[in-house]
């Protein structure tokens, strides 16, 4: 018995480690039997990964035995049109399914807390994203000597709650792939010319 509670350990624990390469299984409606693609953001650019050639079900799997580099993906329709984004990080084993005629809506993840938590963030700063937006487009049209204060007021209120979102993000997953991504936002903070290595208090005399 004791010999076969170690097997049956030793067995659970190679189960647990992680898996090979990435494995993404898709499920696209409407598509049948047509090529969709996996694409990724190369800076400014836009590249592709990979391609699966869905199935009568519009079902097929993104799959390779090299894992994939971390970061902003996006899947892409046999027109070349980019269907939703996802993201790709240690976890690679994962599934997706989406209905293009109810996008972004329709996506739903399983397998991806990476995922559950870019979906939460994207649903909560397309909402904001465009208020923001409608805001500063009002600032710009606004005629010269009109008063904007209670817009540039609303702005900042909201400019401001988007960046307490992300900070609670960043506390609450500091490992996620997602609190890397805002890291990377973040403009650097140029310390005062004292504060620098080297650097003197300005002289007013």
């Amino acid at each position: 018995m004791k010999y076969l509670l170690l097997i049956l350990v030793s067995l659970s624990g190679i189960s647990g480690m992680a898996q090979p390469g990435y494995n993404i299984a898709v499920s696209i409606k409407p598509f049948k039997n047509q090529f969709v693609y996996l694409g990724y953001h190369y800076g400014k650019l836009k590249a592709l990964q990979d391609s699966v050639k869905l199935d009568a079900n519009s079902k097929g799997n993104f799959k390779g035995k090299t894992a994939l580099a971390g970061g902003i993906y996006f899947v892409v329709s046999p027109r070349k049109e980019i269907l939703f984004e996802l993201l790709i990080d240690k976890q690679q084993h994962f599934s997706v399914i989406a209905d293009s005629a109810n996008l972004p809506s329709s996506v739903v993840f399983t397998g991806s807390p990476d995922n559950l938590l870019f979906q939460s963030y994207s649903t909560y700063i397309n909402t904001n994203g465009a208020t923001i937006s409608k805001l500063t487009d009002e600032i710009k049209a606004a005629e010269p000597g009109k008063d904007t204060a209670a817009i540039m007021t609303k702005l900042r209120t909201l400019s401001n709650q988007v960046q307490q979102y992300r900070e609670n993000v960043e506390k609450k997953n500091p490992a996620s792939i997602l609190t890397m991504i805002f890291r990377s936002m973040k403009e650097p903070i140029v310390p005062p010319a004292n504060r620098q290595p080297g650097g003197k208090y300005d002289s007013v005399f």
